[in-house]
């Protein structure tokens, strides 16, 4: 087995020690257990030195929890469309400071660094693979299925509908910055035509409202990653009446629609509708 192969699979293998931690041990939701996992490897992919990996891995559960709370500061930064400026030198992330040997890594770099930081994490989830953590995801979902079936004497398939029915309605992960971002392209076998089907949203304009490729995706971005756009080609006398958004992941387009066949977007003052895609 090559290093590279043993590297990643350790990876994984932590990832997955991990996981059980955040989620049971200090009661972190899954979704953002994943995130913080997540914004660690990165970290330590950065520092390689540090070891933060296995540093964390020997740490009690206090400390992994107040470790925690110093990765929700970067995350929930992601999230703040004009961040309030702070010092460069505040020290408000000391545990992890101190695991990387270093006083920079604070919101603020991350503020001031937030584009390449959420590249970073999206590539970094990617590399880890999403679908390591699916399973995990679903013993934990199903954990808490099992516990309101036992308690409330629901049919099991009914508890799937209410439970898919609360996921696709409520858009569970609108809370959770980084996947709202994931790209979930580890299948390099898919054909356009999956892509097309799966990954695609039709956005139709008012006549008049004119949107350009660049308000459109940075519209889109959002709810997810944007892999294109695709606008109607048209005279140049003419305006565009609709659009293709093609995002990384089929996920991205329930974080658009909810649970509805259309929803309709008023943006600064211009009207669009978004609906699937469907290819003839």
């Amino acid at each position: 087995m090559s290093s590279s192969t043993t590297t990643t699979t350790n990876s994984l293998h932590d990832a997955r020690r991990l996981f059980p931690r955040l989620v049971s041990n200090i009661a972190r939701h899954s979704y953002r257990a994943v995130e913080i996992i997540t914004l660690w490897f990165w970290l330590s992919h950065r520092f390689p030195e540090s070891g933060l990996i296995r540093q964390i891995l020997f740490m009690n559960d206090q400390d992994i929890e107040s470790l925690a709370v110093e990765a929700d500061l970067i995350l929930n930064s992601l999230l703040l469309p004009n961040p309030a400026p702070t010092h460069d030198d505040n020290n408000d992330m000391p545990i992890t400071a101190a695991l990387l040997n270093m006083q920079t890594i604070n919101t603020q770099y991350c503020i001031n660094n937030c584009d390449s930081v959420s590249q970073g994490l999206s590539a970094t989830l990617c590399g880890l693979r999403w679908m390591v953590f699916e399973d995990l995801l679903g013993q934990d979902q199903m954990a808490v299925a099992a516990a309101i079936v036992a308690n409330e004497n629901l049919n099991w398939m009914v508890l799937m509908d209410l439970f898919w029915a609360n996921v696709y309605n409520n858009n569970p992960l609108l809370g959770y910055p980084l996947l709202r971002m994931i790209i979930n392209d580890d299948d390099e076998d898919d054909n356009d035509d999956d892509l097309t089907s799966e990954c695609t949203l039709l956005v139709t304009f008012m006549r008049g409202s004119l949107f350009t490729e660049e308000e459109l995706r940075e519209i889109f971005t959002r709810y997810g990653g944007v892999e294109k756009v695709v606008i109607q080609e048209t005279p140049a006398t003419s305006s565009s009446l609709y659009a293709r958004i093609v995002f990384h992941s089929p996920m991205v387009l329930y974080m658009v629609l909810g649970n509805s066949n259309m929803v309709e977007l008023l943006i600064g003052g211009k009207r669009m509708w978004a609906r699937r895609f469907k290819s003839e």
